[in-house]
């Protein structure tokens, strides 16, 4: 049976390596995590560069709690798992 499971998997693609906060449904168990904790990066929106989050003030924060200062002006994303 391992083989069709295999054969499942392959049909389905490849995993996405990181997973963006902004399109999970509030109250999400990543959402609701300390984003420090979870390896967050950040990037403006006019930029391509991400940031590690983990020596930011808000690293200590959920992105559930952050404002519309950062949210309407940054996106947020985690490693897959």
């Amino acid at each position: 049976m391992s083989g069709m499971a295999d054969e499942h998997a392959a049909q389905a693609g490849p995993q996405p390596l990181y997973q963006l906060l902004h399109e999970l449904p509030r109250g999400h168990e990543l959402r609701i995590s300390q984003m420090g904790g979870l390896g967050a990066q950040c990037r403006n929106l006019l930029g391509k560069e991400w940031r590690d989050l983990s020596r930011w003030r808000i690293a200590s924060s959920t992105y559930d709690e952050l404002g519309e200062s950062w949210t309407s002006t940054s996106e947020f994303r985690v490693p897959a798992r």
